[in-house]
């Protein structure tokens, strides 16, 4: 079976690695990554849902595929309940149908990733628009402030102006001694 596996998936152009056991396929799968994990339901020492239960916890992004020859309603449920497989395959399987299966898998893999990527690529980018606009936030208000600041300068300055213009115009002019100072007085009343 592995033999027959290793050719028809080299074939479509894929890299194999073979395990004849469960304990072999997890320290294959400890040092290389993965991208289509298909398990046999008969392994001499774990039965291929466990395996599969396995290959979830660990390897999420790896696509699981059961190849089993007794396609008893049971082993379906536990492959898809436990094992989310992507497929489930019975033998003796049709070639083309599996060499599809098999493009689509990794095709599959390949969308996930980069779905995977896109996704952390928004959240870093989202913490950066962020930071960014706390600091913008930052920055207008104290720019804000700086406008208020310089805004009552200029009425102080402009008070002082027309001060000293009511002043200079009351020297220029005796009769108009006192005259500004009850009209302001009078304004205030008013208002």
């Amino acid at each position: 079976l592995l033999v027959v596996l290793t050719l028809l998936i080299r074939r479509e152009g894929f890299r194999v690695l073979t395990a004849a056991t469960a304990e072999e396929a997890l320290t294959v799968l400890e040092r290389t990554r993965v991208a289509v994990a298909i398990v046999d339901q008969n392994l001499p020492d774990l039965p291929g849902v466990d395996v599969l239960r396995r290959l979830r916890q660990r390897w999420p992004d790896t696509i699981r595929i059961m190849l089993t020859a007794s396609a008893d309603t049971r082993t379906a449920v536990a492959a898809i309940n436990d094992g989310h497989v992507y497929r489930f395959v019975t033998k003796p399987w049709d070639n083309e149908e599996f060499r599809v299966m098999l493009r689509e898998s990794v095709q599959y893999h390949d969308l996930l990733r980069e779905n995977r990527r896109l996704y952390e690529l928004s959240v870093s980018q989202a913490l950066q628009l962020r930071a960014l606009n706390e600091a913008l936030e930052k920055k207008v208000a104290e720019r804000t402030a700086e406008i208020e600041a310089k805004n009552l300068q200029l009425e102080e300055n402009l008070l002082d102006v027309i001060r000293l213009l009511t002043s200079v115009q009351e020297l220029r002019n005796s009769s108009m001694a006192g005259r500004s100072q009850r009209a302001a007085e009078a304004a205030l009343w008013l208002a």
